[in-house]
């Protein structure tokens, strides 16, 4: 039975290697990839939360172009440009010759958000994420599954989860409350008087009083 050192070890001689231009590089991990363009070599592994919840991550890929290269998932290069998702679960996108990518954060990988992102563009911009809305030339996503948006005179809102909610694991989904051309995403949103606004946690609570909202975690 290989002790954990030996296994480390052997991992390691399994990772890509590339040559090119008398230059040498190679990815960390089994998983990981290089490529080479005009004497230049660009390697990368899964990122360090995908290791953690997959015993056997899915192989980077490699992009290149014009001398630029990225390593990651769903690549994509545009005008010049090379760039890759960190995470299995992230996407890309390219509109207007540029490319834009998304992922799950590191915590709410971690709290299990394995629920492939999306992507939307609007007027050669662009957001990937979760519950992506696009409005008056805007697009943004949430950052976690749990995530929503919302859109309201002409504007796009977004919320998510605090980093130390994920901590506990998955949350419930938050929601999203709006009046008057104001948003805003959370928990137990209340609106009043054209005002508007929702606990950050599951666990809070808000209240109206003579046209006021408290909210408290």
């Amino acid at each position: 039975m290989l002790t954990l050192l030996a296994l480390v070890l052997a991992q390691a001689r399994q990772a890509p290697c590339l040559t090119s231009n008398g230059n040498a590089a190679c990815a960390r991990t089994p998983w990981g990839n290089c490529a080479a363009t005009m004497g230049r070599i660009f390697c990368g592994d899964p990122s360090w939360e995908t290791l953690h919840v997959l015993r056997e991550p899915p192989q980077v890929e490699c992009v290149t172009t014009n001398g630029q290269g990225a390593c990651g998932y769903d690549c994509r290069t545009a005008n010049g440009q090379a760039a890759c998702a960190r995470t299995p679960w992230g996407r890309c996108v390219t509109t207007n010759g540029h490319v834009f990518c998304g992922d799950p954060s590191p915590e709410a990988v971690l709290a299990g958000a394995t629920t492939p992102a999306e992507c939307a563009t609007a007027n050669g911009r662009a957001a990937c994420g979760y519950d992506c809305k696009t409005a008056n030339g805007q697009a943004a996503c949430a950052q976690t599954p749990w995530g929503r948006c919302v859109t309201t005179n002409g504007r796009v809102f977004c919320g998510d989860p605090p980093t130390w909610v994920l901590r506990h694991g998955a949350p419930p989904p938050v929601q999203c409350a709006v009046t008057n051309g104001r948003a805003a995403c959370g928990y137990d949103c209340k609106t009043a008087v054209g005002k508007v606004a929702c606990a950050s946690s599951p666990w809070g609570r808000c209240v109206t009083s003579v046209g006021r909202i408290t909210c408290s975690d």
